[in-house]
């Protein structure tokens, strides 16, 4: 075996597909080692459930040839799969401009297969095409989510009409069941220049009443979330956070289920880590609870893991087919009661080059031939349990060309190594191993794992590497480790390493080097790209008009210390607002950031002029290396005055009930509210209770309602206002007016007037509208008169007026003889106003 060399390069892997993300920013989290820990998933047929599974079929499918369309829908249908996941390339369908339509380019086709096989569509609604792209979309990208929302929402509608329940096409009426809306716009690569929850959130809001307009059945799904983490420079946003900036800027009822992409390759996906994806469901589900949303799924529209020899990245076959059963039965047996179909990424490889992860999602291999996993697909679909694959280690060995780099590595000297005493040896002679965990703490790069040398049971070093060239330190692989040794029990425990080397600011890519003592080559443990910054990073989360003027939250790492930075405001880049400390706890920092702590959040208040003003942010470099951050500027239009309206206008008995509700921005005390009829007016308290305000404005309360009944004295049209009165400095605001028609003179109804055996019956109904109480009515025969009161129940009455209840009607006998006689009746006026005539009769 190779001990000394006197230098390598080791080439950085691109990172391109949109699941792989487990390493970005600062939270850099590895992979265990094949066949280390056994998958501890219930079996299919003791878990006894039937999940609701789904392929994404990715797009290449819309572009290949009809053989092998047909033979790829065939395969997907032999899965046992009910549901497929289809793109709707918006930048393919119209392509020219916003009145060219080409569904026959790609979907109609995808569409029929997928009817045909008896399979329902999730319908991907993306990308961009030229003509309604951002004008700060990278040139030639279709992947910008657009500001243009009514062409996308003109899209969607127009996708829903020609495949929804109600096409006037029969043939594809009822094709597609449910739409996603974008895919991962929390991801860069799909949300370029980079995501944005205002953008994505418009774009939401504009799509879902397009869709149900078309078809009201039709499910809402929003685009499925990268399991991406909080980049500083905003081109990740996790799924967590991005859900949470869903529901602050208003997209609740605007989906019908929440997307999820629970990638955890090469990790299983019950593994159970904070970053894993398929964990961070319950997350997930959680935030829909905070918001009264729990009702609503979680659909995972694309989960997976590639085969091939991608270090790092790439699982082996036989793994690939256990994390299908892990992933359907985690799916169905821990998160069941909230979650939707998961779709499987993909049916078959997209390509040839097993170096290359991307090209091998699938159950089956580019040559259509069955990997391991397609058999464990249709078992867990028949509700069959899928047979255990022999565990397996799979070890990338790489031989380094030399360099000029005066660094070496282990001496050649050594002759003999001690082998394993007992239990079975492990084949072949290079080191196997895994780097657990490659994560940046305050103090440089953390690197953990385990390596084994086949030829030694004793421990063997590990090499931390930059760049494939420069050394940042050496550990030897001693640590105790209990799965190892019943793992691998003729080699012991003592194989791991955890050890901190420093590095420079910067981005670099960190290998794992597993030196080898016997026979063989040494062996690259991994490489992961990482990004060290010393100064603080961080993200201002919300920058609103609140309570005392701006209201801001957001966190804050000092990246070379656990010390929690200030973070000032300015205004319009040059008055200064104030300071604040961001060391409020927040758990969902500590564990993405777990060496750096959870008290690294903020949330203040700072006084404001009204208008519109720019507010930037920046986090200061507490102490030791680094430079003050700007955490980023958000335009914010202050406004002191009071907001609110007028809800409610009602003749009611006595006057007229006006009601709604009124904040002053700046106080969370009820204000004034002061009501004008015509030019009189009278002034109330906004203090009423209104849960529905205290759920839209939560800062400010429930109890900002107003509820009052004003007198009106005059007869016909009147004129009603009110105005938020402001409590500080600032204007009033106008609430609303209403013009309503005053009447003081009674209603009502003759409704009949019918001979009896004594004389006339007359039947009817009566209103004051200015009480509620029963009115006096007289009825004239031949121009003698009788008095009653309309005090009977009248049921149809209340609802149409629930002010004066239903005691308000009349039926009243007179003596009359068999003659000819004239009948009139009238309602007698309580207060002001005339008297009614209900109406005369000739009998």
């Amino acid at each position: 075996m190779i001990n000394s060399l006197q230098g390598f390069q080791i080439k950085s892997f691109q990172i391109k597909r949109t699941a792989q993300r487990l390493i970005a920013a600062l939270s850099v989290t590895a992979v265990a080692a094949a066949g280390l820990v056994a998958s501890n998933a219930p079996s299919a047929t003791a878990a006894g459930l039937a999940p609701v599974m789904g392929i994404a079929s990715g797009s290449g499918i819309l572009w290949e040839s009809t053989a092998d369309f047909n033979r790829d829908m065939d395969a997907i249908a032999a899965t046992g799969a009910t549901w497929i996941r289809v793109d709707f390339d918006w930048n393919s369908i119209q392509n020219e401009s916003p009145t060219t339509w080409r569904w026959d380019r790609s979907t109609d086709r995808i569409v029929a297969g997928a009817q045909a096989r008896g399979l329902k569509v999730l319908g991907q609604l993306g990308y961009s095409p030229p003509w309604a792209r951002p004008a700060d979309c990278p040139a030639g990208s279709n992947k910008c989510v657009p500001t243009n929302v009514n062409a996308y929402g003109n899209f969607v509608r127009a996708a829903a009409e020609r495949y929804g329940a109600r096409s006037a096409n029969a043939a594809l009426r009822g094709s597609v069941d449910a739409w996603e809306i974008w895919n991962e716009p929390n991801h860069r690569p799909f949300a370029q220049p980079k995501p944005s929850l205002d953008r994505y959130s418009a774009l939401l809001i504009a799509a879902y009443p397009a869709i149900k307009s078309a078809d009201p059945d039709a499910t809402v799904v929003t685009g499925g979330l990268s399991p991406a983490p909080d980049a500083a420079d905003g081109t990740e946003i996790a799924p967590t956070t991005f859900l949470t900036g869903l529901y602050a800027r208003g997209a609740r009822g605007f989906f019908d289920a929440v997307g999820h992409h629970p990638y955890s390759y090469p990790y299983n996906p019950l593994g159970g880590q904070s970053w894993n994806a398929f964990t961070q469901t319950a997350s997930l589900h959680q935030i829909m609870t905070n918001n009264s949303d729990s009702a609503k799924k979680i659909w995972g529209t694309e989960a997976g893991a590639p085969t091939g020899t991608d270090v790092g990245r790439s699982v082996t076959e036989a793994q690939q087919a256990q994390f299908v059963t892990d992933y359907y039965r985690g799916w169905s047996t821990t998160y069941g009661a909230f979650t939707g179909p998961l779709f499987w990424h993909q049916h078959r490889d997209s390509g040839s080059n097993a170096g290359f992860y991307d090209d091998n999602f699938g159950l089956l291999r580019r040559d259509f031939s069955q990997k391991p996993a397609y058999a464990a697909y249709q078992a867990v679909a028949n509700g069959g349990s899928t047979p255990t694959p022999t565990t397996t280690t799979t070890t990338t060995t790489t031989t380094l060309p030399p360099t000029t780099t005066t660094t070496t590595l282990p001496p050649t000297t050594t002759t003999t190594t001690p082998g394993p005493t007992s239990g079975e040896r492990i084949a072949g002679s290079n080191p196997i191993g895994w780097v657990e965990s490659l994560s940046v703490t305050p103090s440089g790069i953390r690197v953990q794992g385990w390596t084994i040398d086949p030829d030694r049971a004793g421990s063997i070093d590990v090499l931390i590497w930059m760049e494939g060239f420069q050394l940042l330190g050496r550990v030897t692989a001693d640590d105790a480790r209990l799965p190892l040794a019943k793992t691998f029990p003729a080699y012991g425990a003592n194989h791991g390493f955890d050890t901190t080397v420093a590095i420079p600011d910067g981005a670099h890519n960190v290998c794992a080097l597993a030196v080898g003592v016997g026979d063989g080559t040494n062996t690259m443990l991994s490489c992961r790209d990482v990004w060290v910054t010393s100064s603080p990073f961080g993200f201002v989360e919300t920058a609103t008009s609140g309570v005392g003027g701006l209201n801001v939250t957001g966190w804050s790492i000092d990246g070379d210390s656990t010390a929690s930075p200030a973070v000032h405001i300015w205004m319009d880049g040059t008055t200064f607002l104030g300071a604040t400390d961001s060391d409020q706890r927040r758990t969902d920092l500590g564990s993405i950031f777990p060496s750096y702590g959870d008290a690294h959040g903020f949330a203040a208040a700072f006084t404001a002029p009204p208008g519109l003003h720019s507010f930037c942010m920046y986090a200061l470099n507490p102490s030791g290396r680094g430079v003050t951050t700007p955490l980023g500027c958000r335009n914010v239009f202050i406004n002191t005055a009071p907001i609110g309206s007028l809800d409610t206008v009602v003749r009611v008995p006595g006057g007229v009930r006006v009601g709604g509700w009124a904040i002053d921005p700046e106080s969370v005390d009820p204000i004034l509210v002061h009501i004008y009829v015509d030019s009189d007016g009278v002034a109330t308290t906004a203090d009423a209770r209104r849960q529905d305000v205290g759920n839209v404005f939560p800062a400010y309360g429930n109890n900002h309602g107003f509820d009052q009944v004003v007198e009106t004295p005059s007869e016909g049209a009147t004129r009603i206002c009110a105005w938020g009165i402001n409590s500080g400095p600032g204007t009033q605001t106008l609430l609303g007016c209403r013009v309503v028609d005053i009447g003081h003179s009674p209603i009502g109804s003759l409704d009949s007037v019918r001979r009896t055996s004594s004389g006339v019956s007359v039947d009817g109904w009566a209103i004051d509208p200015d009480t509620a109480s029963a009115l006096t009515m007289h009825v004239y025969v031949d121009g003698v008169a009788s008095v009653e009161i309309a005090g009977l129940s009248r049921l149809d009455l209340a609802p149409i007026f629930p002010a004066y209840g239903k005691d308000h009607g009349f039926s009243i006998d007179v003596p009359a003889d068999s003659g000819p006689h004239a009948i009139c009746v009238y309602a007698i006026n309580q207060r002001e106003g005339a008297h009614t005539l209900l109406g005369c009769r000739g009998i």
